[in-house]
């Protein structure tokens, strides 16, 4: 019995570097759901650019999260 994943949804996830009220470095992430399966990392890269842009924290890490379907063959 062979299974094989097939990619079924992507999400941009934006890491962002602020400093909180005490004083220390501290970080927010916020997700952005409905990306192409097949979006390049360079058009994810801007997309993620642009978003950071509109914001007022400093851009510290940028990744995506992928769901997969498993199916048995």
């Amino acid at each position: 019995m062979a299974a094989t994943e097939t990619p079924q949804s992507k999400s941009l996830v934006c890491v962002t570097s602020y400093t909180n009220d005490a004083g220390k470095v501290a970080h927010r992430r916020s997700i952005f759901a409905n990306l192409k399966i097949d979006a390049t990392p360079v058009s994810i890269q801007a997309a993620g650019s642009a978003i950071f842009a509109l914001k007022d924290e400093a851009m510290f890490e940028l990744g995506t999260i992928v769901e997969n379907k498993i199916v048995n063959e």
